[in-house]
């Protein structure tokens, strides 16, 4: 969902670029993390980052930017 404020777009929920969920929390500035795939993905102007989490909390990158 996006709403306009002063001129700018913000969105207010997040779907998941992968899976398509609507399970999605943040994490960060600007991080989300999908519960249902677990996966963690940033928007870029190219599309999102993805990065899965691995077992010690670091994250690997899952593929290179998905354009979408």
């Amino acid at each position: 969902m996006k709403n306009q404020q002063g001129g700018e777009t913000v969105t207010t929920s997040w779907s998941c670029p992968v899976c398509g969920g609507r399970s999605v929390g943040r994490v960060g500035v600007n991080q989300y993390y999908c519960r249902n795939c677990y996966l963690e993905f940033i928007p870029t102007q190219e599309g999102y980052e993805i990065y899965e989490v691995q077992d010690d909390g670091s994250l690997l990158a899952w593929d290179d930017t998905i354009s979408c």
